[in-house]
């Protein structure tokens, strides 16, 4: 056997020449591999955007809290509801025995005592009937004073919102038929004519509910007609025998016991106790209305099991649904009158509340309203015009005053978005393409300058925060609404029969202002600053290797199927960042010329702009 034959060795010319063409062929695998995972990253950014901007819009969509802005989510909320529970026993409305009692007190002018008999037959498996919800609410509105009574008035006004409010909260109007009929015809059945009175309710639609009852005084109350003084002379409709007697006492007790003896004052406040106790019965029924309905809703909101928000709006009438009818132009226009007025902010607050659950039912309408939140469409477009002809009129301030306090955002964007137009003279509806064109072109050079500060008002609705002890907060609530009794004089004003608007051009300091409040509101409604925030926190995820957002997101997301994020809406949040970056660029090129006006910067409040 031969033996083996050595290698030859290389020379060390030949071993260098095999590491040199070796090494281009690493370096080439090295960069191949940076650069797929750069490209892996970038992959991985833009599905992460994607992501973001739905979780985002899943978010917002079912918070029903913040979307209603509801201090406490009602407890037929969850799938379990005890209302159909059958370990939680019969529930039912209070008793005809307990019924009676209530009506004696209430025969007797014993407000306080039928109150009590209230509180103890609402129980768990226990409600009040429709009849005896309006009678407490007949308090709030016809109360006096009785000198041998223990109870002051706000005592007994207290004492009956607390009676209300504790109702709702405990018994939500969730599917329960018999309890649902009970809001219903509580809100919209007839009330007490009380012909043994000297009333003049027939003149304010009270056949209609005691909705519109309301908002028909409260409307006539805000006008010019309306009187200071008792509505009502009590000496003229007073007989004479009737004056120095203990019959003739029980006589006017019975007679007199009205809302039309009240003055002005008292009679607008007693008004807005009512609206503020009800309109969380409304807040609550939609909240679990949209929590059982989440597909076909314009179908569901045409049929009997439709929001009770509905009833008040539309009343019974199908071709009705989605129209903005006087109903829903009363109570914009109470709106806007108060807070042209410059009622007190509690008041306006109420108010606002209403105007956002109108809102939220008008959207229900949307064809594609359970997809890419806020999806606004001609229901929301129509409710938008004709809100903003009833505001149109008013002076610059009052407009001013009035978006600024438009609940949802979405709302308040659409309106300022048409006062734009108006002032600007434009057909432009980007609000940030409108902003963009105004400080590109160098348009406030074209409008008068003052040295006026832009004043923010106040925020009327922060955060929604946790509420543990649901009936204490409610208690606490009612007694700090309206000061029923203070020793200070108040007066509201108001409106003049003809208001006269001297036309004149919009100055900066108006266009500025209405610019900053339109875009302010329009990245609050696209909650562009969480979308910002929720993809960065995606992207820090994926550069620590970590798949825990992405896990979080894929289960969030299939437990909602019956809502669906579009194309439309990514494309929409790339286009308002890649607008936000046009304007942030705008703005530093100004700085650095010097050429910034300084009444532009408070766009740098904005967090979305300048993070």
């Amino acid at each position: 056997m031969s033996p083996k034959k050595k290698k030859a060795k290389l020379s060390e010319s030949a071993e260098s020449n095999k590491r040199s063409s070796e090494a281009p062929d690493s370096t080439q695998k090295r960069l191949k591999h940076i650069v797929n995972r750069e490209e892996e990253i970038k992959t991985r950014k833009r599905k992460n955007f994607i992501m973001a901007c739905e979780l985002v819009s899943y978010r917002d969509y079912f918070n029903h809290r913040a979307r209603l802005l509801l201090v406490c989510l009602p407890s037929c909320m969850t799938l379990l509801c005890k209302h159909h529970d059958r370990n939680s026993g019969n529930i039912q409305q209070m008793s005809s025995y307990a019924d009676e009692s209530f009506k004696t007190e209430l025969k007797n002018n014993m407000w306080y005592e039928a109150l009590e008999v209230c509180e103890m037959c609402i129980t768990p498996t226990q409600y009040l009937s429709s009849d005896v919800l309006k009678e407490v609410v007949e308090i709030i509105l016809n109360a006096h004073k009785d000198e041998c009574s223990e109870y002051t008035v706000k005592h007994i006004i207290d004492k009956s919102q607390q009676i209300l409010m504790q109702n709702f909260s405990t018994h939500p109007p969730c599917f329960m038929k018999s309890l649902r009929n009970c809001y219903k015809n509580f809100l919209t059945s007839p009330m007490s004519l009380k012909e043994n009175t000297f009333t003049n309710r027939t003149e304010f639609e009270c056949n209609k509910g005691i909705m519109k009852y309301c908002m028909n005084r409260l409307e006539h109350e805000l006008s010019f007609d309306s009187t200071d003084g008792p509505l009502v002379d009590k000496d003229e409709h007073i007989p004479q025998e009737m004056k120095q007697s203990l019959r003739g006492l029980h006589w006017q007790i019975e007679k007199f016991e009205i809302f039309e003896l009240l003055n002005r004052q008292e009679r607008i406040e007693r008004l807005f106790a009512v609206l503020e106790a009800v309109i969380e019965l409304l807040q609550f029924d939609l909240a679990i209305w949209h929590s059982r309905y989440t597909n076909n809703l314009g179908c569901h909101i045409m049929r009997s099991h439709k929001p009770l928000m509905a009833y008040v709006l539309w009343s019974d009438n199908v071709l009705y649904t989605g129209a903005v009818t006087n109903n829903c132009r009363q109570i914009l226009k109470i709106f806007s009158y108060m807070i042209h007025l410059q009622y007190p902010d509690s008041m306006v607050k109420t108010f606002a509340l209403w105007l956002n659950t109108m809102v939220q039912t008008f959207y229900i309408c949307e064809q594609n309203s359970n997809m890419d939140y806020p999806n606004t469409g001609k229901y929301c477009t129509g409710f938008a015009n004709d809100f903003y002809k009833i505001i149109s009129g008013l002076p610059q301030q009052s407009i001013i005053r009035i978006l600024e306090r438009i609940e949802p955002t979405f709302m308040r964007h659409l309106i300022g978005i048409l006062h734009i137009q108006k002032i600007l003279s434009i057909d432009e509806c980007c609000i940030l393409r409108i902003l963009i064109n105004f400080i590109g072109e160098r348009q406030w050079n074209s409008y008068t300058h003052d040295n006026t500060e832009i004043i923010f008002s106040k925020k009327m609705f922060s955060l929604p925060k946790t509420v543990k002890r649901k009936i204490n907060y409610l208690l606490k609530k009612s007694k700090t609404s309206f000061p029923l009794e203070s020793t200070e004089s108040r007066t509201y004003s108001r409106m003049e029969p003809d208001i006269k608007i001297i036309k004149s051009e919009a100055s900066l300091y108006h266009i500025v202002h209405c610019l900053y409040i339109t875009l302010d509101a329009y990245l609050d409604a696209y909650d562009i600053q969480s979308v910002q925030e929720t993809w960065s926190n995606l992207n820090e995820q994926l550069m620590n290797e970590s798949q825990v957002i992405e896990t979080d997101t894929g289960s969030i997301l299939t437990a909602h199927s019956n809502y669906s994020v579009t194309e439309t809406l990514i494309k929409k949040y790339r286009h308002i960042l890649k607008s936000i970056k046009e304007l942030e660029d705008l703005f530093s090129e100004l700085k650095k010329q010097g050429k910034l006006p300084e009444i532009l910067n408070i766009f740098q409040n904005i967090k979305s702009i300048f993070l």
